[in-house]
């Protein structure tokens, strides 16, 4: 059988209903807790931008927490530059910049990434697409993850730094995004 696909595939379509998960759990400053995960995300540029069902790189990362006030892991590729979470793309602003990792190598094109890419172009934000180093997240002024399903979360707790909720992402979290 191989891997070879097949010269006449017939694609198959799934469809999985699930309720939303709840809500993450908010810290008195409005924003969730975060970490940094030792497992790293392999560098594939073919793949780069496209969310498959490879996801194990994820799942190994996801693994290594436990603790319930943690609602995201964000996680490096094999050469050290941030890429995003186990679940969602990261955004730093920066002396009032918007920034987020390039998916030019390895990471994912997120539906709500595009729509807060969108929405910062709209509203004039200068947004960066660049390879960030770890110290990135010391020079943040403020953070948000984003995912369909949770939309823009800002981030309160960034690896055990404390972030105030800032003007660009509540700028942002109230564009219409649809």
């Amino acid at each position: 059988r191989g891997y070879r696909p097949p010269e006449a595939p017939v694609p198959n379509r799934i469809v999985a209903r699930f309720p939303l998960p709840p809500a993450p759990p908010l810290l008195p400053n409005g924003g969730v807790r975060v970490r940094l995960c030792a497992t790293r995300v392999a560098i594939q540029p073919v793949t780069a931008g496209i969310k498959t069902l490879n996801r194990l790189d994820q799942v190994l990362a996801r693994s290594e927490w436990s603790e319930a006030d943690i609602v995201e892991g964000l996680m490096l590729d094999t050469e050290g530059f941030l890429v995003g979470g186990t679940m969602s793309n990261l955004f730093l602003a920066i002396d009032g910049r918007l920034y987020t990792p390039a998916i030019d190598r390895v990471g994912i094109a997120g539906v709500m990434r595009g729509a807060v890419l969108d929405a910062a172009h709209s509203a004039e934000i200068e947004v960066n697409e660049a390879r960030l180093s770890v110290s990135a997240l010391a020079q943040a002024d403020e953070a948000f993850i984003t995912n369909g399903v949770i939309g823009i979360v800002p981030i309160g707790d960034l690896i055990d730094r404390a972030l105030a909720v800032g003007p660009i992402t509540r700028r942002l979290q109230s564009a219409n995004l649809s």
